[in-house]
């Protein structure tokens, strides 16, 4: 069950005492029930933070209301006056507050985050910050087979247009640390680094794309200003990343993964270093792919996470996958994270995860099938 389902849970226990109160009158002498509306706005708060899912931002609005309409009672709570009076207002306002609360616990229920991908043998994850000497703070995600893999085995670099936690793919790096590979995903922080310095804070940002973008459903497309801010951004942060696994994974061959608004930027780190790599994929919404410049060594095109490769896809350096609305490639795993946001941008639910797994397959195939090529081969010409 999902940690941010029994949050939720716990949120509406510690709210209910207090909606119902007016109504019976065994709970009138129990002055300290409005005290619950406290410890739910921090834990609200906390999954809000934690979690950035679409449905906690009206909870979160909702359990604020209710703890500003409670202040006067723990007022008179704490100078030892009674608090037991309820009129015919606040009576009114507490059946208007349950039914809210009700409707919120239905779709708390109905879209409740699909559960996280099991590998089928046992993986080890770690967090990694470093700091770099222009300003940025970098959290590196981990993701490994618990016993040591091969040094042939690659490292897949993943990267998306936003910082991990939100719009990633948590399924691709457990199925690469399942499949004997390592994973990184990088996050990244630090003063100066965006426009806005309040967009220098992760959870803000996160909090912040998910309210822009479900605002902007259900046709979302980053704003041309946007994409260039993150472009130059990621511009720095994968050949950043591609340093700290050279140096944790030595001798290891390197695969990089871009999503979205990451696609034009690796492709062009790929065009700067084109032996950084020994191969890249790029997963694109199929609007995009016109636009896209993929590199100067080529690439090859699948449609779709459920379409083979073409003939020797592997002896290009790249591959392009693109898909449809129905696959949401640009924002991760949204369809199986959140739901809601998912059902407000007309996404189809991705139940169970099967289409992340798909995708995930699809991306492996092709690394796996690059890999098994001669290290010359792989390298560019280049040992």
């Amino acid at each position: 069950m999902s940690d941010f389902f029994i949050g939720g849970l716990l949120v509406f226990s510690l709210l209910l005492p207090i909606l119902l109160r007016p109504f019976f009158r065994g709970m009138h002498a129990l002055g300290g029930i409005p005290v619950l509306a406290v410890p739910a706005v921090f834990l609200c708060a906390g999954l809000l933070v934690t979690g950035t899912r679409l449905l906690f931002f009206p909870l979160f609005a909702f359990t604020v209301l209710v703890l500003l309409s409670q202040t006067g009672r723990m007022i008179s709570l704490a100078r030892g006056l009674p608090s037991d009076w309820f009129s015919a207002g606040t009576k009114a306002l507490s059946v208007l507050g349950l039914a809210i609360l009700a409707v919120l616990a239905f779709f708390s229920v109905r879209w409740i985050p699909e559960p996280l991908y099991l590998p089928g043998r046992e993986i080890r994850t770690e967090a990694i910050r470093e700091n770099s000497a222009d300003g940025f703070r970098y959290t590196f995600f981990l993701f490994q087979p618990e016993k040591p893999a091969a040094l042939d085995e690659p490292v897949l670099l993943y990267f998306s247009g936003f910082p991990a936690g939100r719009f990633g793919r948590p399924t691709l790096a457990a199925i690469a640390a399942e499949k004997g590979f390592a994973a990184v995903i990088p996050a990244w922080s630090g003063r100066g680094v965006y426009p806005s310095a309040a967009q220098d804070i992760r959870i803000f940002r996160d909090l912040q794309q998910t309210a822009v973008t479900a605002l902007r459903a259900p046709e979302y497309t980053p704003e041309q200003q946007e994409t260039g801010v993150r472009y130059g951004i990621l511009r720095r942060v994968i050949p950043a990343t591609a340093a700290f696994a050279a140096a944790r994974f030595p001798g290891r061959p390197l695969y990089a993964v871009a999503e979205g608004d990451a696609c034009q930027a690796l492709a062009d780190t790929v065009n700067a270093d084109p032996q950084r790599f020994a191969g890249s994929v790029y997963l694109l919404p199929e609007s995009r792919v016109k636009t896209f410049a993929e590199p100067d060594s080529g690439c090859a095109y699948t449609d779709g996470p459920d379409m083979p490769f073409p003939p020797a896809a592997a002896t290009l350096p790249g591959t392009v996958i693109s898909g449809g609305k129905e696959t949401a490639f640009g924002l991760g795993e949204t369809a199986a994270e959140d739901p809601a946001l998912a059902a407000l941008l007309h996404i189809p639910r991705d139940k169970d995860r099967k289409l992340a797994q798909l995708t995930a397959g699809r991306v492996i195939s092709w690394i796996t099938q690059r890999n098994r090529m001669p290290r010359v081969f792989r390298t560019g010409g280049q040992e």
